[in-house]
């Protein structure tokens, strides 16, 4: 099963079991619902020209990063929390570009060492994807590879960096995580 199809059954999911049940248990009506909350998914798969620019930016995309940009795309992805749905992003290439300032601005020197430690170059990380507040990211490792770092910014765990995983096992594992209604840790089993 393909990302996009495991995605696409996770908002069928939400939009037909999730949603209606939490806005019966939260005592919302339709005319309460915030518009955003109603779909899962707002993504939007990039063209081949989008691609093929972003390479010329970032160098050679891993195959199954190139994959999911032109099948998935970016947008928000909604999880199914218990308060209320949570948006993520997920970043265009472009967009990536202009986080990475931002997420290197919040790195020590300890942080390079740590990462170093990992085998994790913090000059050849691109963000893929981060929640609302911008309290953890998904990182690619580098645009040519199709292997996930999560970036804890608040540094809740103490330390900055979890296990680098797949491109694949980290949304299996959020879509699992938002299928329990569970906050998705990025330390755990990640």
């Amino acid at each position: 099963m393909t990302i996009r199809s495991e995605l696409d059954a996770y908002a069928r999911w939400y939009a037909t079991k999730w949603l209606p049940r939490w806005m019966d248990e939260s005592g919302y009506e339709e005319d309460d619902l915030e518009p955003e909350w109603a779909k899962a998914l707002d993504l939007r798969p990039l063209t081949k020209l989008q691609v093929a620019a972003a390479e010329r930016r970032l160098g050679r995309l891993g195959k199954t990063y190139r994959s999911f940009l032109l099948e998935v795309g970016a947008g928000t992805i909604l999880s199914a929390y218990d308060d209320e749905p949570l948006p993520f992003t997920l970043f265009t290439p472009t967009q990536a570009i202009k986080e990475l300032p931002r997420i290197r601005s919040w790195l020590s020197k300890d942080d390079a060492r740590a990462s170093a430690e990992k085998g994790l170059d913090l000059s050849k990380m691109v963000p893929l994807m981060t929640d609302d507040g911008h309290g953890w990211w998904a990182l690619l490792t580098r645009a040519d590879s199709d292997r996930v770092v999560l970036f804890d910014h608040g540094y809740e765990t103490g330390r900055p960096f979890g296990k680098v995983k797949p491109l694949e096992a980290f949304f299996k594992r959020w879509i699992s995580c938002a299928r329990r209604e569970e906050p998705l840790n990025p330390f755990d089993g990640l």
